[in-house]
């Protein structure tokens, strides 16, 4: 069903007013004369408003370069062209959609971007690292290690950054160390750097309740093929050192 109301049309060529019906169709706006002469078709796509006064809505052409003016009093009328233009937007709901739009596609998009922080780059993380050669892990290691003491060592004090090396802080150091030999501190402990490969066999670290419990398993690839033979070695030493 075709709606139509009165309007007044101007051609953009001269001042005249012609009185026209206006008549919307699916696509298009069209102005008539009372002869039934088309003076007017435009799509609505290609509608824009232009400053009138209040309780008039006054139409043009986007682009077009004849300054064709439909003006529009009826107040149906023009909500139904607001309706079905959406560069018309006497009401603001365009715009109150599109900021809408925005917000919702930018809580996506948050979302995205935690869900792939959180989830996706750990295991990314975990699937690629067994890939990496222990040559470029190590030097990996080594540039982070230096990088970190370059953001750190900010007077560029090299061996001094470090505690404990200074000739004021060594006193102090073997004064404490003193006082812990006094106190047997560390009796009966073995410094597990100190036993044959570094692995101080039979001790147990963890508390009661936990001992025996397994809690990372390497998989058969990779460079944790070579953690999972360490790992049987270092349990089998275990197992006979507590006979």
């Amino acid at each position: 069903m075709t709606i139509s109301g009165p309007g007044t049309f101007f051609d953009g060529a001269t001042s005249a007013k012609h009185a026209v019906t206006v008549e919307l169709a699916a696509d298009v706006l069209r102005a008539r004369a009372a002869d039934g002469t088309v003076l007017a078709e435009w799509r609505y796509d290609e509608l824009e408003t232009v400053p009138a006064p209040e309780g008039i809505l006054r139409l043009g052409q986007a682009g077009s370069p004849v300054l064709a003016r439909l003006e529009v009093r009826d107040r149906c009328l023009a909500d139904a062209i607001d309706d079905r233009s959406l560069p018309v937007d006497r009401t603001g709901r365009g715009e109150r959609r599109m900021r809408i739009k925005v917000i919702v596609w930018s809580l996506i998009a948050t979302a995205s971007l935690v869900g792939v922080a959180v989830w996706g780059v750990p295991q990314i993380a975990t699937r690629l690292t067994p890939l990496v050669p222990y040559a470029v892990e190590r030097r990996l290691g080594e540039l982070i290690e230096a990088q970190t003491r370059a953001t750190l060592d900010t007077r560029h004090a090299g061996a001094a950054f470090e505690c404990g090396n200074t000739a004021k802080e060594k006193s102090g150091h073997a004064a404490f160390d003193k006082l812990m030999k006094q106190l047997d501190y560390g009796k009966g402990y073995r410094y597990a750097h100190d036993e044959e490969g570094g692995f101080a066999a039979g001790e147990r670290y963890l508390p009661d309740g936990l001992e025996g419990q397994v809690f990372y398993e390497p998989v058969e690839r990779g460079l944790e093929i070579r953690i999972a033979e360490k790992l049987r070695d270092l349990r089998r030493r275990n197992d006979e050192a507590k006979g």
